[in-house]
């Protein structure tokens, strides 16, 4: 009796388990996910240190164009990015693992001595930031 017992766990108990941390494939992997949002981080540093320079500057526009740019770099939506972030705000086990990340992307990119954000190679090359007149 006791082996059946055992056997039914096994069957049905473990599969659960593990099941519990797969990601659905509408979410954004962990990776992508970090990627997407330090790369949304970025463009929000450069809005900023950018606004305070130019007071012409829309803010709120230029972040809308940088956001769009962003999502296209990762082949992602608006809508995906929201759909993802809200899945892992849900799971603080798995979210956990993408703001760790965010951290190990900050002390190997982070800012430079001047404070302006400085963009990996990887987006920095995508983004076609415009600026008008001088720095």
């Amino acid at each position: 009796m006791k082996f059946f017992i055992s056997i039914l766990f096994l069957l049905f108990i473990i599969p659960g388990c593990v099941q519990k941390n797969r990601i659905p494939k509408s979410i954004l992997a962990q990776q992508e996910m970090t990627g997407v949002m330090w790369d949304l981080i970025m463009a929000d540093e450069f809005v900023y240190n950018y606004a305070v320079k130019d007071s012409s500057f829309d803010k709120k526009q230029e972040s809308i164009k940088l956001y769009e740019q962003v999502f296209r770099i990762h082949s992602t939506s608006k809508e995906k990015f929201e759909k993802s972030l809200a899945f892992y705000q849900s799971r603080p086990d798995l979210f956990k693992a993408v703001m760790d990340s965010l951290r190990n992307f900050e002390r190997k990119f982070g800012q430079t001595q001047s404070q302006t954000p400085f963009f990996p190679d990887s987006i920095k090359s995508k983004l076609k930031i415009k600026r008008s007149g001088p720095d």
